[in-house]
């Protein structure tokens, strides 16, 4: 097996007859600094894979969650597809994209920055995603007058269908979160804000797992006047209320 690292991807070439992932983790971590957000993996270079051989990307998986980074299969030879089809679990947790470009678009969607403690005294998270409203969001911001030392952090939540691998490439809805979030940016004016797109299958769960990563100080929940009576939404804030890790504040404007 042979593996050469270049940029923000590692490409492999010859026969995947056994886990490689150990060497191959090697060459991941001399591009995880430049490439926080993920690593691509270009597959067109493997002639065969076996069974053992396939373990190497589930090891893969769990080694960049640990960072908090994506990894995405790039061109996949048909032979290998079939492979990963076979093996049970692996073909459905696997990240997949046609090309490496496709791939690239996917690990830059959204400007969005990896989620990682930032020091500062007091990290402020707004989630920005339907059904929430960074504008009713805004009105309880300001009245926390925010200092110095304080960082706000807009979330956009990535629904992904549970028949995806999480870390699915996903264009269409990775171009609203980049809308919405640079919507976000504007309403929220001159202070200075991170901006970061989590996936998930539920949004209580996503956001939560996002304030603890960030050491979340306080979240604030912004919601329109047509969220008014909506069973969904209520839903949706009744788990932020019951599982958020800090304070909590929750903005709803009244309808017309």
């Amino acid at each position: 097996m042979i593996i050469d690292a270049r940029d923000d991807v590692v490409s492999l070439r010859g026969t995947l007859n056994e886990n490689h992932w150990d060497a191959i983790a090697a060459a991941v971590d001399l591009l995880l600094p430049e490439h926080p957000q993920g690593i691509l993996m270009n597959c067109s270079g493997i002639t065969r894979m076996t069974d053992m051989g396939g373990t190497t990307f589930m090891n893969g998986l769990s080694y960049m969650e640990a960072y908090g980074a994506r990894i995405i299969l790039c061109c996949i030879p048909e032979s290998m597809a079939e492979k990963f089809r076979a093996i049970p679990g692996l073909h459905s947790q696997l990240p997949t994209a046609p090309t490496v470009e496709a791939g690239r678009q996917s690990l830059g969607a959204a400007s969005a920055a990896p989620l990682k403690p930032s020091g500062k005294s007091q990290v402020i998270l707004i989630p920005v995603s339907p059904p929430f409203s960074v504008i009713a969001a805004k009105k309880s911001l300001v009245r926390l007058q925010p200092g110095p030392q304080t960082e706000i952090h807009l979330i956009y939540v990535l629904m992904v269908p549970r028949s995806l691998p999480m870390g699915s490439p996903l264009p269409d809805e990775e171009a609203k979160a980049d809308e919405a979030l640079t919507r976000a940016e504007k309403v929220i004016g001159e202070v200075k804000v991170a901006r970061h797109v989590v996936r998930g299958r539920s949004i209580p769960d996503a956001v939560m797992e996002a304030a603890g990563k960030l050491k979340a100080a306080e979240i604030i929940v912004g919601l329109d006047g047509s969220a008014a009576g909506d069973e969904s939404v209520a839903r949706v804030v009744d788990g932020l209320r019951s599982a958020s890790p800090c304070a909590i504040t929750v903005r709803q404007e009244k309808a017309a």
